[in-house]
């Protein structure tokens, strides 16, 4: 029963944490977002076409996207345009965790002191959400390899109808 007691503890400690900062994260994570969708999200399409063109294509037909996809340029355009959209979110989820520690702390902190820690930080987090994708492809790639298998080994040429 003393479990229970530290949880509403940490709820009542949460919600008013939050009471105390909801519109400094609004605003951050408003702001974050249009940092995103104007700079970051761009950026990404610019790697996207990059890793494209490296594999000696310039334009895909809709079919050609999926045969470019399965060969190793594609599942590494896959990797890395993942990982670079994992740490836009993530790098914008540390402005908002800078704004939550900071008023655990009792301090104040702002879009301008949240976005400067998130891109002071900036390396750590991307590095840290690398780990997680490496991580989890370690995890899923023994399903996925067992999955092409039951595919290759199971799906004769007349199983699909097209």
């Amino acid at each position: 029963m003393p479990e229970m007691k530290h949880v509403g503890l940490s709820l009542q400690t949460a919600s008013s944490d939050f009471r105390d900062c909801w519109r400094r994260l609004v605003l951050t994570d408003f702001v974050y977002n249009l940092i995103g969708i104007a700079i970051l999200t761009p950026l990404l399409g610019v790697l996207f076409r990059l890793l494209i063109s490296f594999s000696g294509d310039t334009v895909l037909s809709v079919t050609a996207i999926l045969f470019f996809f399965l060969r190793p340029m594609g599942l590494v355009t896959i990797l890395l345009s993942g990982a670079v959209w994992l740490a836009i979110v993530a790098l914008g989820q540390a402005s908002l965790l800078s704004i939550l520690c900071a008023n655990a702390e009792g301090k104040k902190l702002g879009l301008i002191g949240a976005l400067r820690f998130s891109s002071i930080h900036a390396v750590a987090v991307v590095r840290l959400t690398a780990r997680l994708v490496v991580y989890t492809l370690v995890v899923v790639a023994p399903f996925l390899i067992v999955a092409g298998l039951i595919y290759f080994v199971l799906l004769t040429e007349f199983d699909i109808n097209y």
